[in-house]
Parts: C-alpha cells; sequence; structure tokens
C-alpha cells in the first residue's frame, strides 16, 4: 500500500501474507517524474517475476504431494515393486 501526501511525501507499507510481518517507509524527498516510472516499472517486473517463481514452487510442491500420495496408495496395495 502506498500513499502520497499533498506535501508530496510517500509513505509505502508492506505485509507478508505468509508472516503477516509489516514493514514500512517514508520518503520526503521524491524522485523526478522519470526517476518515479522508472521505479514503477521495475516493481511490475520484479513482482512478475516474483509470481511467476511463486507459480512454479506451488506447482512443484503440487506435483510431489501427488507422487507422495500414489506411494502411499501403493505400499497400502502392497505394490512395492514401484517405490523406489
Amino acid at each position: 500500500k502506498f500513499c502520497i501526501n499533498s506535501n508530496g511525501i510517500l509513505s509505502v507499507t508492506a505485509v507478508d501474507k505468509g508472516t503477516g510481518k509489516k514493514q514500512g517507509i517514508t520518503i520526503i524527498n521524491l524522485p523526478n517524474d522519470y526517476e518515479m516510472q522508472r521505479m514503477v516499472n521495475e516493481a511490475e517486473r520484479f513482482a512478475k517475476d516474483y509470481k511467476e517463481k511463486r507459480d512454479a514452487i506451488d506447482t512443484k510442491n503440487q506435483a510431489e504431494f501427488v507422487v507422495y500420495q500414489i506411494e502411499n496408495q501403493l505400499k497400502e496395495l502392497g505394490e512395492t515393486r514401484f517405490l523406489p
């Protein structure tokens, strides 16, 4: 979350959804429009990279869970010849 007040002071707050930890920063000397746009573009790029990495991790975790379930079902059926 971010807010720019009438004096041009920027306040940014972020919350880690996993831990609930909250961090904030206040910037008094704002950069010019070019620098501000560059920072916004960079933040958007990092957000996209983070989402792609997070999606890959989630997919890997789901696949590992499916493998775990299949291994347990094979053990229950006594089909250990298919297990490592």
